[in-house]
């Protein structure tokens, strides 16, 4: 240690030289490099139960819906925050081969310009299990639309994908209507043609208005089915609670000036450090020689 100072100060006009030249070159390095500002939206997730038919229309619902998602469905709003498709839409909606200067037409142009809004923006779930889509860029107006247009996407994405199984089973529902009307239609006209050729049949024509009756209840039912779909999918509904959306930062993001300022002051102490005590060493051998 007492070696280790004496050599210290044997150098120490060579050291306060390299640190007043090391945090000059920090300075100006640190006013050199671009300036990104960072803009957050934030949301939770809603559960897709609550959309549900039988969440909405039955009186008493076999289980209590909660309102928000759980871990499942907040993993499937990532992946679709992390998807291709995703990136593809901010990438056209924003021009980003223009804004990351990358050349369209180089064939692996569409790699760099996904790789470089990878490294700008990012999806995760915080300690409050709220979910943040961040989104940096050169101009604080552009990450805050980057940031709120990317929110929408996924909520646009998330709702196609929950109620597009609805879908499928209005469509069953409607066509199983269909066929039950075209039943009662025929029924319908059966018992009238019995009752106008033979009004006397009271048999045939009571057992038919049973059947009929029968098949009017159960077409009801179906009709009734297939108006509580329609009315779920005939609305636009949000499976996000926004919290707030993004707005353009006040603040730069990065580069942090004084952090890059001080990481070369202090990687220029230690490789001057190091340098000056390999050279005493040596220094020291080669006289002791």
């Amino acid at each position: 240690m007492i070696e280790l100072i004496s050599i210290l100060w044997k150098w120490k006009k060579l050291l306060i030289g390299l640190a007043i030249a090391s945090v000059l070159a920090g300075v100006a390095v640190a006013f050199l490099l671009p300036v990104y500002y960072q803009s957050t939206a934030r949301f939770v997730v809603a559960n897709p139960a609550m959309y549900e038919r039988s969440a909405l229309f039955l009186e008493k619902p076999e289980k209590p819906i909660y309102p928000f998602g759980g871990k499942e469905d907040v993993n499937r709003i990532l992946a679709i925050a992390d998807s291709e498709e995703l990136a593809d839409f901010v990438i056209e909606k924003f021009d980003l081969y223009s804004v990351y200067e990358i050349d369209p037409d180089d064939p692996e142009g569409r790699h760099f310009v996904r790789e470089e809004l990878a490294e700008n923006f990012e999806a995760k779930k915080n300690a409050l299990g709220t979910v943040e889509v961040s989104v940096l860029d050169k101009d604080r107006q552009r990450a805050a639309d980057m940031s709120n247009a990317i929110l929408e996407r996924v909520d646009q994405a998330y709702s196609q994908m929950v109620f597009s199984k609805q879908k499928d089973f209005y469509d069953i529902v409607k066509k199983e209507a269909v066929k039950k009307q075209n039943t009662v239609d025929y029924l319908v006209d059966s018992l009238r043609t019995i009752v106008q050729r033979n009004p006397e049949d009271t048999v045939s024509s009571g057992l038919l208005l049973s059947i009929t009756e029968s098949a009017v209840s159960n077409l009801n039912a179906v009709k009734s089915i297939e108006n509580q779909f329609a009315s779920v999918l005939g609305q636009t509904h949000s499976l996000l609670y926004v919290l707030n959306k993004a707005t353009p930062a006040v603040k730069k993001a990065k580069p942090v000036r004084w952090l890059v300022v001080a990481s070369f002051l202090i990687t220029a102490m230690i490789v001057g450090v190091l340098g000056l005590l390999i050279f005493e060493r040596v220094k020291q051998h080669s006289s002791q020689v």
